[in-house]
């Protein structure tokens, strides 16, 4: 029986790395990764809990953590936030899972000791990859993420984890085969700070840094000063390798910092928009649907993230997600307190549990200067070493345990049920949506406008999300310059206006359906006024929006305001100019200075056109 049941739970072990190493191989940035991956991530942890249940115990930080799933997951289910943030769900809620799965005793050590293989596998994956991007491409070492700061993060943990796994070799019974794992601990050490460094990353160097000696600090009992000359050799060696082979690398990497804007800018836009926020939040991950709208001058990001995980949380799940945030974080500081005052005897044991803290703690500590909560392997992790962290301080009597009647274990199961079949629910809708909006766009491409519309409506039926309510707009706006007679036209221009309005209602934060109304006013109705007031709330509703401002300048060269036109493209230089846009954006910019006198301005945007550097998407030099 004994035997069977560790057969189970080796299985459950291997489904959820296939599934840790899909969502570092996907990356997590399509949708029908996210919702299969996620999806299998709560299936896995949820049966698996049910499956071994034989009593009810939970500590605070359990408590705290099913406040946290019940308080993101129930408002969009009730409407009391938009329902994009039913999508945050498979998002942003994988902590949740990675803790419940890492936190069981019949399995919690088994898990972490295979899980640092992987990510040692895919920490070596990653910084090699990234080094070959720096060295032989001279590009970001981004590794196997879309971001340096995240990878240089994901390999900020890793070398924490393999620092402590490194300090343990030390500890036990000298044997020769040790010595070539030591070897081999201090290469892929180097090789993944050598990748870190080489990311240039201030926030994670510095939290490698504190947290690195964190770690050397609460297990210096426990260690020999051999290993830690060895350790300190290899850092400097890594360092010492970047200085003396990345000299280019770095110069360019200084060159764009010195044109870098500084995160306060988001920060402070994403304030006033917590200040326009109801109490309880917009719903966790609909940050990106209402920041646009509130974005400073001088913004140089996607418009997607705060930068600071914190911040962005408080937004989207209002006072009471924050609070119950940092009582998270606070009741696993007191923990962890509880425990150094009478730490474990079992030299192994206590570094590998200070390992896991400091790659943790490091990893939450970058998250209040960058985003790593939203990036869905991160989250993973996060939630997997929370897990295992919080196993470790129970079973070294850190924690203190609360228990409820068996009579009550059904009430539980009955809970986890309802909630599986809500998340089974939704995801088989997500998954139909997408398959909608695939059909939709491909309409679009071949021009099948009338097919665009049908699809979008079977999607519109499933969730009314203000993107898909925007791509019917866009098959109706063609379908107008494809009527055939004034009274299908007229009838086209009706519906498209009310489809719009539709729009602005669902969300009059978005720049797009605005842009849209701005085209039929300009197009059908000839109504100047209107245009120009639907263009100007587009571009403010999103200023990176290029389309929208060029369209917008074209719109009032043809109406001969000259002097507007200049204006609204000098003010775009404030914001990013993506390279698809700039070569007509600047020919624009160069004419209209020219014809407004300003011939020393015109002079320079036509010098800058002629040495674009499409890396370079900051003009604000032009201004």
């Amino acid at each position: 029986m004994l035997s069977q049941e560790n057969n189970v739970h080796k299985s459950v072990g291997v489904l959820f790395f296939l599934l840790i190493t899909a969502a570092f191989l996907f990356k997590g940035t399509s949708d029908y990764s996210i919702l299969i991956i996620s999806y299998g991530v709560i299936v896995t942890s949820t049966l698996s809990y049910c499956w071994s249940l034989k009593s009810i115990q939970y500590t605070q930080l359990t408590f705290l953590l099913g406040i946290w799933l019940v308080w993101t997951t129930l408002p969009p289910l009730v409407g009391l936030v938009p329902r994009t943030a039913l999508f945050g769900i498979f998002q942003c809620s994988m902590w949740i899972f990675g803790f419940i799965l890492f936190n069981r005793d019949s399995l919690a050590d088994w898990l972490w000791k295979n899980l640092l293989k992987l990510l040692w596998i895919l920490g070596l994956i990653c910084a090699g990859y990234a080094l070959i991007q720096l060295f032989a491409k001279n590009a970001m070492p981004v590794g196997i993420f879309a971001s340096k700061n995240t990878a240089a993060a994901f390999l900020m943990m890793i070398d924490l984890l393999l620092i402590g796994n490194f300090f343990t070799l030390e500890i036990r019974q000298f044997k020769s085969s040790d010595t070539i794992k030591k070897i081999i601990i201090l290469t892929s050490i180097y090789i993944i700070t050598l990748a870190l460094l080489a990311a240039l990353s201030r926030g994670v160097i510095l939290c490698f840094i504190c947290f690195a000696t964190l770690e050397i600090v609460l297990c210096r009992q426990d260690l020999k000063l051999r290993s830690m000359y060895q350790l300190s050799g290899i850092l400097v060696l890594a360092l010492a390798t970047l200085c003396l082979f990345a000299q280019s690398a770095i110069q360019h990497r200084l060159d764009l910092l010195a044109h870098e804007k500084s995160r306060l800018i988001i920060w402070n836009g994403a304030w006033q928009l917590w200040q326009k926020t109801p109490w309880y939040g917009l719903g966790i991950f609909n940050f990106k649907q209402y920041y646009p709208a509130f974005s400073l001058p001088g913004d140089g990001s996607n418009l997607e993230y705060a930068h600071n995980d914190f911040l962005q949380l408080l937004v989207e799940t209002g006072i009471p997600g924050i609070v119950i945030l940092l009582g998270i974080i606070m009741t696993v500081l007191i923990y962890l307190k509880h425990y150094l005052n009478h730490p474990s005897k079992n030299s192994v044991t206590h570094i590998q549990g200070i390992a896991c803290f400091s790659a943790l703690g490091a990893l939450v500590c970058h998250s209040f200067i960058d985003f790593n909560f939203y990036v869905f392997p991160m989250n993973l992790l996060m939630g997997c070493c929370l897990g295992y962290l919080h196993y470790f301080l129970r079973k070294e009597g850190g924690v203190k345990v609360y228990s409820f009647s068996l009579k009550n274990i059904w009430i539980l199961r009955s809970g986890v049920i309802v909630f599986l079949l809500v998340i089974s629910s939704y995801f088989f809708r997500f998954l139909i949506l997408e398959h909608y909006i695939k059909n939709t766009e491909a309409a679009i491409q071949a021009k099948h406008f009338n097919e665009a519309i049908a699809s979008s409506n079977h999607a519109l039926n499933l969730f009314p999300f203000v993107e898909i309510q925007s791509l019917k707009i866009d098959a109706s706006l063609q379908l107008i310059q494809q009527a055939t007679s004034v009274q299908e036209r007229h009838s086209w221009i009706k519906k498209t206006e009310f489809a719009i309005k539709q729009a602005i209602a669902m969300n009059p934060y978005f720049a797009r359906p605005y842009f849209q109304m701005g085209l039929l006013q300009s197009l059908e109705r000839d109504d100047v006024q209107k245009a120009k007031a639907y263009f100007s709330k587009a571009i403010k509703n999103d200023p990176h929006f290029c389309l929208a401002r060029l369209t917008f300048a074209r719109f009032l060269i043809e109406k001969h305001e000259l002097d507007l036109a200049q204006e609204v493209l000098e003010t775009g230089l404030q914001y990013p100019i993506s390279p698809e846009y700039i070569e007509l954006y600047l020919n624009y910019l160069a004419k209209l200075r020219f014809a407004n006198g300003n011939q020393e301005g015109a002079q320079k945007a036509a010098q800058r056109l002629e040495h674009l550097k499409l890396y370079n998407q900051d003009y604000s030099d032009l201004i």
